[in-house]
């Protein structure tokens, strides 16, 4: 099989319907094709793959002039990028794809473990508890898209020792979290009204990577795998934009019915790297870390340090793609940005849920964060009021307040969940007082779901809680 030519990646064409393309196929039709139609951790994988062959066939673009320019090329240098490159791109043969050649043979894994919603070995899944011993079936235009998200997403663990061009593999057995799950950071995409657009959208100039700490723009990895452990071109691969892209975080050599399994290379981490396509904010220790994707947490809730332009220590602030929004406001054709976002969440060497979401927003908003951010914060400050309530009214029956507040605060944040492009047009137009409102209104709606009033006394301690509320309102 070769990536290239014979179709893998699902996507969705002009008639909404989903089909499998290669990615000669995927560019040739780029102008066709509305968007992918992938799993959460396949999409991050798969644009990545796609940001690469683009930017690696494109030698750039170099800054944001020659970005704007680039689009009328993508197509055409990226096909010939690909004629170049074609034997790199095999899923089996004497250069496979993603994995290493030279590594000791010793079927430790089967294919059921690229595919993180597959029960292998002692590992249950969130939607799968049944291992099989020999594994499963697994096509190849599946094992394809696994194990390009596996080297992104690959948890850490125990993996098993190996020989790599003769030098044990490093690690003694245990390996370290491939590059896209540190701190199981969200991934924002700009998309377009087609994947042409979309790959234009998050392209990265390298003026943007060489003002990153340590930035350097490298090459794919595809073009000089590493020879052994030792390897010089090992630490450019680790920190330079296009070698940590599409990584090899793990040493994979795939068979007809299993696979060879070992540690890769050790990629860097914040703050001597930062990922361009997530976001970065300060904690109180002023410790830089990822704003992590939350699968109980609606992604409105921190859209301020989302969309965030401001770069403090070259690596705070939203991703790298907003910046092109923010240096041609004036050129933007529509005043709407469509946005997705989504990540993993895990339990050390576990994978525990995907997440997405999809959103629109008024290009206005990127001037307004601050007003948007005072919206969330008054949304959390209901919060608060709410407990204050459900402790009054436990309080009057004698009873434990923990699973009121629970069913309330559940309640009160789903019922929000809905309202946040209320809170983007108050902000937008100026009205925040009218988002106060709508918050008070989710405050009482959460305390009346959340406290039964059957008898006379659940009665009289909800007047009790009811009367907080307006207490607090009157202020």
């Amino acid at each position: 099989m070769n990536l290239i030519g014979d179709p893998w990646i699902p996507v969705i064409d002009e008639s909404n319907r989903r089909i499998e393309v290669g990615l000669k196929e995927l560019y040739e039709r780029s102008h066709e094709f509305r968007d992918l139609a992938l799993l959460p951790h396949h999409r991050i994988a798969v644009t990545r793959l796609l940001l690469c062959i683009t930017q690696a066939a494109l030698d750039g673009p170099n800054d944001e002039q020659d970005w704007l320019e680039c689009k009328s090329r993508i197509v055409s240098e990226s096909l010939k990028y690909l004629e170049k490159w074609k034997d790199s791109f095999n899923l089996y043969g004497d250069k496979p794809f993603l994995q290493i050649k030279s590594i000791e043979r010793k079927d430790n894994a089967t294919l059921d473990k690229f595919d993180f919603s597959l029960a292998s070995g002692n590992n249950p899944t969130l939607f799968d508890h049944h291992a099989m011993e020999e594994g499963r079936n697994i096509t190849d235009t599946s094992l394809a898209v696994n194990l390009l998200a596996y080297q992104c997403f690959s948890p850490g663990g125990r993996i098993g020792e190996n020989t790599w061009g003769g030098i044990p593999t490093a690690g003694n057995g245990s390996s370290l979290d491939g590059p896209c799950v540190e701190g199981e950071m969200l991934f924002t995409i700009l998309k377009g009204s087609d994947m042409l657009d979309t790959i234009h959208n998050n392209l990265i100039t390298k003026n943007q990577i060489s003002s990153m700490p340590n930035g350097t723009w490298g090459t794919p990895v595809w073009e000089r795998y590493p020879c052994d452990p030792n390897d010089k071109l090992i630490n450019e691969l680790s920190v330079s934009y296009l070698g940590r892209l599409v990584p090899l975080s793990r040493l994979i050599l795939l068979h007809e019915k299993s696979a060879t399994l070992a540690n890769g290379i050790e990629y860097k981490k914040l703050p001597e790297i930062r990922e361009p396509m997530s976001t970065v904010f300060f904690t109180r220790d002023e410790t830089a870390i990822y704003l992590k994707a939350n699968p109980d947490r609606h992604i409105w809730r921190d859209l301020n340090s989302l969309l965030a332009l401001e770069r403090r220590d070259f690596i705070g602030g939203g991703s790298l793609q907003f910046d092109h929004l923010n240096s041609h406001k004036d050129r933007v054709a529509c005043s709407t940005v469509y946005v997705w976002t989504g990540g993993i969440a895990k339990d050390k060497g576990k994978i525990e849920d995907f997440c997405e979401w999809n959103f629109s927003v008024d290009i206005a908003i990127l001037n307004k964060l601050g007003r948007y951010g005072e919206g969330v914060e008054h949304a959390h400050f209901g919060e608060s009021k709410l407990k204050e309530m459900i402790s009054r009214y436990a309080k009057s029956i004698s009873s434990e307040a923990a699973s009121y507040r629970q069913k309330a605060v559940r309640f009160y944040w789903h019922d929000l969940d809905s309202c946040h492009e209320q809170l983007i047009a108050h902000v937008i137009s100026g009205e925040l007082s009218s988002w106060q409102e709508i918050v008070k209104d989710r405050i009482f709606r959460a305390y009346t779901y959340a406290c039964p009033r059957e008898t006379a006394r659940q009665i009289q301690a909800f007047a009790v809680g009811q009367r907080e509320f307006h207490k607090k309102r009157r202020k």
